[in-house]
Protein backbone atom coordinates (compact mmCIF):
# COMPACT_ATOMS: atom_id res chain seq x y z
CA UNK A 1 0.00 0.00 0.00
CA UNK A 2 1.09 3.44 -0.20
CA UNK A 3 1.56 4.67 2.85
CA UNK A 4 3.50 8.40 1.71
CA UNK A 5 2.29 11.54 1.57
CA UNK A 6 0.06 13.26 -1.64
CA UNK A 7 2.09 16.22 -2.48
CA UNK A 8 -0.03 19.69 -3.00
CA UNK A 9 1.32 22.18 -5.64
CA UNK A 10 0.78 26.09 -4.93
CA UNK A 11 2.26 29.18 -6.59
CA UNK A 12 2.94 32.33 -4.41
CA UNK A 13 5.14 35.82 -4.27
CA UNK A 14 7.86 36.24 -2.01
CA UNK A 15 5.57 38.52 0.03
CA UNK A 16 3.23 35.39 0.89
CA UNK A 17 5.51 33.69 3.39
CA UNK A 18 2.11 32.31 5.28
CA UNK A 19 1.18 30.19 2.20
CA UNK A 20 4.39 28.40 2.91
CA UNK A 21 3.04 27.17 6.16
CA UNK A 22 -0.25 26.81 5.08
CA UNK A 23 0.95 24.53 2.22
CA UNK A 24 3.51 23.25 5.04
CA UNK A 25 0.42 22.53 7.24
CA UNK A 26 -0.90 19.73 4.74
CA UNK A 27 2.04 17.38 5.48
CA UNK A 28 0.14 17.30 9.20
CA UNK A 29 -2.75 15.23 8.04
CA UNK A 30 -3.37 11.55 8.96
CA UNK A 31 -1.64 9.01 6.24
CA UNK A 32 -4.10 6.19 4.80
CA UNK A 33 -5.03 2.36 6.18
CA UNK A 34 -2.83 -0.09 5.84
CA UNK A 35 -4.29 -2.67 3.84
CA UNK A 36 -2.49 -6.53 4.66
CA UNK A 37 -3.19 -9.73 4.53
CA UNK A 38 -0.32 -10.65 6.89
CA UNK A 39 -2.84 -11.18 10.16
CA UNK A 40 -3.57 -14.68 9.64
CA UNK A 41 -1.66 -16.88 6.79
CA UNK A 42 -4.39 -18.91 6.01
CA UNK A 43 -6.81 -16.06 5.39
CA UNK A 44 -4.58 -14.86 2.14
CA UNK A 45 -6.06 -18.07 0.56
CA UNK A 46 -9.74 -16.90 0.41
CA UNK A 47 -10.70 -15.62 -3.02
CA UNK A 48 -13.07 -13.59 -1.93
CA UNK A 49 -10.20 -11.78 0.63
CA UNK A 50 -8.14 -11.31 -2.11
CA UNK A 51 -10.42 -9.62 -4.42
CA UNK A 52 -11.48 -7.46 -1.54
CA UNK A 53 -7.52 -6.33 -1.23
CA UNK A 54 -7.30 -5.77 -4.54
CA UNK A 55 -11.18 -3.48 -4.60
CA UNK A 56 -9.03 -1.75 -1.61
CA UNK A 57 -6.07 -0.66 -3.07
CA UNK A 58 -8.01 0.12 -6.35
CA UNK A 59 -10.14 2.17 -3.74
CA UNK A 60 -13.28 0.56 -4.66
CA UNK A 61 -14.39 0.94 -1.44
CA UNK A 62 -18.12 -0.48 -2.19
CA UNK A 63 -16.68 -3.62 -4.08
CA UNK A 64 -14.10 -4.14 -1.14
CA UNK A 65 -16.78 -3.63 1.76
CA UNK A 66 -19.01 -6.09 -0.27
CA UNK A 67 -16.04 -8.82 -0.63
CA UNK A 68 -14.63 -8.20 2.91
CA UNK A 69 -18.52 -8.77 4.46
CA UNK A 70 -18.68 -11.90 1.91
CA UNK A 71 -15.32 -13.30 3.61
CA UNK A 72 -16.58 -12.87 7.02
CA UNK A 73 -19.97 -14.75 6.68
CA UNK A 74 -17.99 -17.56 5.95
CA UNK A 75 -15.07 -16.85 8.51
CA UNK A 76 -16.97 -14.55 11.15
CA UNK A 77 -13.60 -14.55 13.54
CA UNK A 78 -11.24 -13.90 11.01
CA UNK A 79 -8.60 -11.18 12.29
CA UNK A 80 -7.78 -10.31 9.14
CA UNK A 81 -11.60 -9.89 7.54
CA UNK A 82 -12.55 -7.60 10.37
CA UNK A 83 -9.64 -5.38 10.08
CA UNK A 84 -9.79 -4.83 6.31
CA UNK A 85 -13.04 -4.26 6.65
CA UNK A 86 -11.98 -1.50 9.27
CA UNK A 87 -9.73 -0.31 7.09
CA UNK A 88 -12.86 0.52 4.70
CA UNK A 89 -14.75 2.03 7.09
CA UNK A 90 -11.79 4.44 8.21
CA UNK A 91 -11.29 5.15 4.32
CA UNK A 92 -14.48 5.96 4.02
CA UNK A 93 -14.86 8.08 6.93
CA UNK A 94 -16.85 6.04 9.58
CA UNK A 95 -13.67 5.82 12.37
CA UNK A 96 -16.33 4.97 14.70
CA UNK A 97 -17.69 1.51 13.03
CA UNK A 98 -14.02 0.89 12.35
CA UNK A 99 -12.94 1.00 15.51
CA UNK A 100 -15.46 -1.62 16.43
CA UNK A 101 -14.11 -4.05 14.40
CA UNK A 102 -10.13 -3.20 14.71
CA UNK A 103 -11.10 -4.25 18.79
CA UNK A 104 -12.56 -7.24 17.84
CA UNK A 105 -9.39 -7.69 15.16
CA UNK A 106 -7.19 -7.07 17.81
CA UNK A 107 -8.55 -9.25 20.29
CA UNK A 108 -8.26 -12.76 17.71
CA UNK A 109 -5.01 -10.98 16.96
CA UNK A 110 -3.28 -9.39 19.84
CA UNK A 111 0.32 -9.87 18.36
CA UNK A 112 -0.24 -8.62 14.95
CA UNK A 113 0.79 -5.34 14.51
CA UNK A 114 -1.18 -4.00 11.70
CA UNK A 115 -4.93 -4.13 12.96
CA UNK A 116 -3.48 -2.26 16.48
CA UNK A 117 -1.57 0.29 14.19
CA UNK A 118 -4.44 0.75 11.84
CA UNK A 119 -6.73 0.85 15.25
CA UNK A 120 -4.39 3.98 16.13
CA UNK A 121 -5.94 5.91 13.15
CA UNK A 122 -9.21 5.17 14.29
CA UNK A 123 -9.13 6.67 17.77
CA UNK A 124 -6.98 9.54 16.41
CA UNK A 125 -9.89 10.22 13.32
CA UNK A 126 -12.32 10.43 16.46
CA UNK A 127 -9.80 12.43 18.88
CA UNK A 128 -10.03 14.93 15.72
CA UNK A 129 -13.85 15.14 15.43
CA UNK A 130 -14.01 15.49 19.00
CA UNK A 131 -11.37 18.34 19.29
CA UNK A 132 -13.56 19.94 16.47
CA UNK A 133 -16.32 19.97 18.02
CA UNK A 134 -15.16 21.52 20.73
CA UNK A 135 -13.56 24.26 18.88
CA UNK A 136 -16.78 25.00 17.01
CA UNK A 137 -18.25 25.37 20.65
CA UNK A 138 -15.67 27.82 21.36
CA UNK A 139 -16.24 29.97 18.33
CA UNK A 140 -20.49 29.79 18.50
CA UNK A 141 -20.00 31.17 22.05
CA UNK A 142 -17.25 34.24 21.56
CA UNK A 143 -20.50 35.39 19.51
CA UNK A 144 -23.29 34.69 22.03
CA UNK A 145 -24.47 35.01 25.05
CA UNK A 146 -22.15 32.92 28.35
CA UNK A 147 -22.82 29.32 27.43
CA UNK A 148 -24.99 27.12 30.17
CA UNK A 149 -23.30 25.17 32.63
CA UNK A 150 -24.59 22.10 30.67
CA UNK A 151 -23.10 23.21 27.11
CA UNK A 152 -19.43 23.89 28.89
CA UNK A 153 -19.80 21.36 30.57
CA UNK A 154 -20.49 19.09 26.96
CA UNK A 155 -17.22 21.33 25.42
CA UNK A 156 -14.88 20.18 28.54
CA UNK A 157 -16.47 16.84 27.44
CA UNK A 158 -14.98 16.50 24.48
CA UNK A 159 -12.24 18.21 24.57
CA UNK A 160 -11.00 15.35 27.60
CA UNK A 161 -12.46 12.57 25.09
CA UNK A 162 -9.44 13.61 22.33
CA UNK A 163 -6.88 13.85 24.40
CA UNK A 164 -7.75 10.36 25.77
CA UNK A 165 -8.45 8.94 22.98
CA UNK A 166 -4.97 10.54 21.48
CA UNK A 167 -3.36 9.00 24.70
CA UNK A 168 -4.83 4.95 23.65
CA UNK A 169 -3.98 5.87 19.94
CA UNK A 170 -0.36 6.99 20.83
CA UNK A 171 -0.18 3.22 23.34
CA UNK A 172 -1.30 1.31 19.95
CA UNK A 173 1.08 2.98 17.59
CA UNK A 174 4.01 2.16 20.31
CA UNK A 175 2.45 -1.61 20.76
CA UNK A 176 2.50 -2.06 17.01
CA UNK A 177 5.88 -0.76 16.41
CA UNK A 178 7.24 -3.14 19.12
CA UNK A 179 5.60 -6.02 17.83
CA UNK A 180 7.09 -5.40 14.59
CA UNK A 181 10.32 -3.08 14.38
CA UNK A 182 10.36 -2.90 11.07
CA UNK A 183 7.01 -1.79 10.05
CA UNK A 184 7.84 2.04 9.41
CA UNK A 185 4.24 2.74 9.28
CA UNK A 186 3.79 2.18 13.04
CA UNK A 187 6.67 4.55 13.81
CA UNK A 188 4.92 7.55 11.34
CA UNK A 189 1.31 7.02 12.58
CA UNK A 190 3.11 7.46 16.15
CA UNK A 191 4.62 10.79 14.91
CA UNK A 192 1.49 11.81 13.84
CA UNK A 193 -0.34 11.48 17.41
CA UNK A 194 2.60 12.54 19.17
CA UNK A 195 2.56 16.16 16.86
CA UNK A 196 -1.23 16.35 17.55
CA UNK A 197 -0.19 16.13 21.23
CA UNK A 198 2.22 18.30 21.26
CA UNK A 199 4.98 15.96 22.06
CA UNK A 200 7.31 17.35 19.38
CA UNK A 201 10.60 15.82 20.48
CA UNK A 202 8.85 12.25 20.74
CA UNK A 203 7.15 13.13 17.37
CA UNK A 204 10.91 13.81 15.75
CA UNK A 205 12.46 10.57 17.20
CA UNK A 206 9.56 8.60 15.40
CA UNK A 207 9.74 10.08 12.21
CA UNK A 208 13.36 9.67 12.39
CA UNK A 209 13.07 6.01 12.82
CA UNK A 210 10.33 6.00 10.08
CA UNK A 211 12.73 7.61 7.46
CA UNK A 212 15.57 5.12 8.61
CA UNK A 213 13.12 2.20 8.22
CA UNK A 214 11.49 3.36 4.26
CA UNK A 215 14.11 5.59 3.22
CA UNK A 216 12.53 5.66 -0.34
CA UNK A 217 9.76 7.78 1.28
CA UNK A 218 10.62 11.18 1.18
CA UNK A 219 7.53 12.18 2.69
CA UNK A 220 8.86 10.59 6.25
CA UNK A 221 11.96 12.25 5.96
CA UNK A 222 10.06 15.62 5.48
CA UNK A 223 8.22 15.06 8.34
CA UNK A 224 11.52 14.43 10.49
CA UNK A 225 12.73 17.71 9.19
CA UNK A 226 9.40 19.46 10.27
CA UNK A 227 9.56 18.10 13.48
CA UNK A 228 13.23 18.71 13.98
CA UNK A 229 12.44 22.37 13.16
CA UNK A 230 9.52 22.79 15.16
CA UNK A 231 11.62 21.52 18.28
CA UNK A 232 14.19 24.26 17.25
CA UNK A 233 11.62 27.29 16.54
CA UNK A 234 10.18 25.95 20.63
CA UNK A 235 13.11 25.58 22.04
CA UNK A 236 14.33 29.60 20.87
CA UNK A 237 10.84 30.66 21.73
CA UNK A 238 10.64 28.97 24.90
CA UNK A 239 14.46 29.62 26.09
CA UNK A 240 15.79 26.00 25.80
CA UNK A 241 13.38 25.07 28.61
CA UNK A 242 11.18 21.93 27.93
CA UNK A 243 7.23 22.84 28.13
CA UNK A 244 6.67 21.53 31.67
CA UNK A 245 8.55 23.17 33.35
CA UNK A 246 12.27 22.05 34.05
CA UNK A 247 11.89 18.30 33.13
CA UNK A 248 15.58 17.69 32.44
CA UNK A 249 16.20 20.24 35.12
CA UNK A 250 14.68 18.37 37.96
CA UNK A 251 16.04 14.67 36.77
CA UNK A 252 19.15 15.78 37.27
CA UNK A 253 18.91 17.24 40.52
CA UNK A 254 17.24 13.92 41.74
CA UNK A 255 20.56 12.40 40.19
CA UNK A 256 22.84 14.83 42.20
CA UNK A 257 24.02 16.32 39.12
CA UNK A 258 24.51 19.97 37.76
CA UNK A 259 21.25 20.71 35.82
CA UNK A 260 21.96 21.23 32.45
CA UNK A 261 22.46 24.66 31.44
CA UNK A 262 19.35 26.81 29.53
CA UNK A 263 20.96 30.24 28.79
CA UNK A 264 19.65 31.73 26.19
CA UNK A 265 22.37 32.09 24.16
CA UNK A 266 23.36 28.48 24.34
CA UNK A 267 19.20 27.44 23.71
CA UNK A 268 19.76 29.76 20.49
CA UNK A 269 22.78 28.36 19.22
CA UNK A 270 21.42 24.81 19.59
CA UNK A 271 18.08 25.93 17.92
CA UNK A 272 19.71 27.64 14.88
CA UNK A 273 22.02 24.61 14.59
CA UNK A 274 18.83 22.54 14.09
CA UNK A 275 17.13 24.99 12.25
CA UNK A 276 19.98 24.46 9.69
CA UNK A 277 20.46 20.68 9.74
CA UNK A 278 16.27 20.51 9.12
CA UNK A 279 17.09 23.07 6.28
CA UNK A 280 19.68 20.68 5.00
CA UNK A 281 17.52 17.52 5.16
CA UNK A 282 14.84 19.15 2.99
CA UNK A 283 17.26 20.16 0.90
CA UNK A 284 18.21 16.85 0.01
CA UNK A 285 14.36 15.80 0.00
CA UNK A 286 14.02 18.60 -2.67
CA UNK A 287 17.70 17.50 -4.84
CA UNK A 288 16.40 14.15 -5.26
CA UNK A 289 12.53 14.69 -5.84
CA UNK A 290 12.20 18.36 -7.49
CA UNK A 291 8.73 18.26 -8.28
CA UNK A 292 8.06 17.88 -4.62
CA UNK A 293 6.07 20.94 -3.80
CA UNK A 294 5.66 20.51 0.17
CA UNK A 295 9.19 19.77 0.38
CA UNK A 296 9.78 23.08 -1.14
CA UNK A 297 7.71 24.95 0.86
CA UNK A 298 8.88 23.49 3.86
CA UNK A 299 12.28 24.84 2.49
CA UNK A 300 10.61 28.35 2.18
CA UNK A 301 9.79 27.91 6.11
CA UNK A 302 13.11 27.32 7.18
CA UNK A 303 15.02 29.60 5.07
CA UNK A 304 12.87 32.38 6.24
CA UNK A 305 13.32 31.23 9.87
CA UNK A 306 17.21 31.10 9.42
CA UNK A 307 16.90 34.64 7.69
CA UNK A 308 17.84 33.39 4.01
CA UNK A 309 14.78 35.84 2.55
CA UNK A 310 16.64 34.52 -1.34
CA UNK A 311 16.55 31.31 -1.00
CA UNK A 312 13.18 31.54 0.57
CA UNK A 313 11.61 33.30 -1.96
CA UNK A 314 13.07 30.72 -4.40
CA UNK A 315 11.96 28.25 -2.62
CA UNK A 316 8.43 29.35 -2.35
CA UNK A 317 8.28 30.45 -6.45
CA UNK A 318 9.44 26.77 -7.09
CA UNK A 319 7.29 25.12 -4.66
Amino acid sequence: SNRDRGLTSSTSTSSSFFAALALSASLFLSPPPSFAENVRVEDVKSPALRAGLEAANEQRWADAERLFKTFLLEEPDSASGLSNLANVELSTGRPQQALEHFDRAVALAPGAAVPRMNRALAKEALAVAAAATTGRKGASSSSSPPPSSSSASSSSSSSSSAALLLASAAEDARAASQLDPREFAAFFDLGNILERQRDFEGALAAFAEAADLAPGLPGYRLREAAAMFQVAVDREENGGGDREGGGAAAAAVAKKETPPSSSPSSSSSSASASVAKARKLVAGVTRKNPRYAEAKAALAAMSWRAGDVPAAEDALSSA
